[in-house]
C-alpha cells in the first residue's frame, strides 16, 4: 500500500490501451446506429462498480462562478498493479455573507480515490491513501512532478 504522502506506481507502466478498442468500437457503431435509426445511450453503472462519489459542484444556477464549474477526475495507477484507478475532485460550496461582499467556504464533501480491483469493480481507498481532503477543487492533473517515479496529484 502506498504511503499517505505519495502514490507509488512501483516502476510499472500504466496500461492505457483498453481505451483504444473502446474508441474503435464507439466509432464503428456510430454509423450502424445512424443507419438503423437506433439511438445510442449510455447506462450509468457507477453504483454497481463501487463508485459512489457525490459531485458537489457544477450547478449552473449557483451565484458564484466557481460553484458552477464542473469538477475534475483523473485516471492513474495509484497502487502500481497496472490497472487504472480513479481520482475524483469535489468542489463543495460557497455561502454568501454580508449581502455577497464576503463568502464562506462550505466543506461538506471530499475528494475520492477508487482503486481498480479489475472486472469493472472499484474500491474506495480515499482514507487509506490519505487523499480525502475537503478543499475546493475544479480539476486535477497527474504527473511525476518530483521525478521520483510516483504519480503526483
Amino acid at each position: 500500500m502506498p504511503s499517505s504522502s505519495r502514490l507509488r506506481p512501483r516502476g510499472r507502466n500504466v496500461r492505457a490501451l483498453p481505451v483504444v478498442p473502446l474508441a474503435l468500437v464507439l466509432t464503428g457503431t456510430a454509423g450502424t446506429a445512424a443507419a438503423t435509426g437506433a439511438v445510442p445511450a449510455f447506462v450509468d453503472r457507477a453504483a454497481e462498480a463501487g463508485i459512489d462519489v457525490v459531485n458537489r459542484c457544477g450547478a449552473p444556477p449557483r451565484f458564484f462562478i466557481a460553484e458552477s464549474n464542473g469538477c475534475g477526475a483523473a485516471w492513474l495507477d495509484y497502487d502500481g498493479d497496472g490497472d487504472l484507478d480513479l481520482y475524483v475532485v469535489n468542489g463543495n460550496g460557497l455561502e454568501a455573507l454580508d449581502g455577497g461582499k464576503r463568502v464562506r467556504y462550505v466543506a461538506d464533501a471530499s475528494n475520492r480515490l477508487y482503486r481498480n480491483d479489475g472486472d469493472w469493480r472499484f474500491a474506495d481507498v480515499t482514507e487509506a491513501a490519505g487523499v480525502g481532503d475537503r478543499g475546493f477543487g475544479n480539476g486535477v492533473s497527474v504527473a511525476d512532478v518530483d521525478n521520483d517515479g510516483d504519480p503526483d496529484l
